[in-house]
């Protein structure tokens, strides 16, 4: 899965070079080749980009108990046997809700981080 992840990246990042730079670039090299052209865009790395863009695409996906765990103390999002979705804290091995109490999981997910919810800080 994180192939076709990281190869719809890598057309997303083709398209927006398309849009603008005006024509398409059908491969890796042939980006490249336009970026090099380009020296504001001389800095790019489309590879590294589109990298970027499929792990952030694949650390908001769901992962099963039995193949992954999330870290110790650590909020996520989980899906319970019973089709429920829920956020819970993940500490001792356990997830369990605010009140302590301990939940089946077949699934969970990691919530991502707000960096800021202001601009200006």
């Amino acid at each position: 899965m994180s192939k076709t992840i990281e190869e719809a990246a890598k057309i997303k990042v083709y398209k927006h070079l398309e849009k603008m730079f005006g024509f398409v670039a059908l491969t890796n090299a042939g980006a490249q080749n336009m970026i090099k052209r380009t020296s504001l865009f001389y800095a790019i790395d489309v590879e590294k980009i589109a990298v970027e863009v499929a792990d952030f695409a694949l650390s908001r996906q769901w992962r099963s108990v039995e193949d992954e765990l999330p870290e110790d103390d650590t909020l996520v999002a989980v899906h319970s046997p019973n089709g429920r979705v829920e956020i819970l804290h993940y500490y001792d091995d356990v997830f369990q809700d605010e009140l302590k109490q301990a939940h089946c999981v077949d699934y969970w997910m990691p919530i991502p981080k707000i960096s800021s919810l202001n601009p200006e800080q």
